[in-house]
């Protein structure tokens, strides 16, 4: 086997499971919150609308949904900005990215008494 296949298999199986562990994260916060699952319900109902009107050449409804589908993501950024800061958090207390929560109190204060 060429070594470029070998490493573009490689890359492809660490991008399906980035992808995979995203939507994991996802799926999970939007089964314990009503709300997330309530705006995925909303974001699917203006997407088909969006498709049925193309489909219809329903000119009006398509340029507001147009903007709607532009400017929906910072909406929901700007209304979800507590869940998502919780979620922000939740992942960073999690030992994926350090091994902060192992040390003890006296390694932690030594830790910063260095910095």
């Amino acid at each position: 086997m060429n070594l470029s296949l070998v490493w573009n298999i490689i890359t492809k199986i660490i991008d399906i499971c980035f992808v995979w562990i995203f939507f994991y994260y996802i799926l999970k916060n939007v089964k314990n919150n009503i709300k997330m699952v309530l705006i995925v319900k909303g974001v699917i109902i203006i997407l088909i609308i969006k498709v049925i009107s193309d489909l219809l050449d329903l000119y009006t409804v398509g340029v507001l949904l147009e903007y709607v589908v532009e400017w929906g993501p910072l909406a929901l950024i700007v209304i979800f900005q507590p869940e998502i800061r919780s979620v922000l958090e939740s992942l960073g207390r999690t030992q994926l990215l350090g091994r902060h929560k192992v040390l003890t109190i006296d390694e932690r204060e030594k830790l910063l008494t260095r910095l």
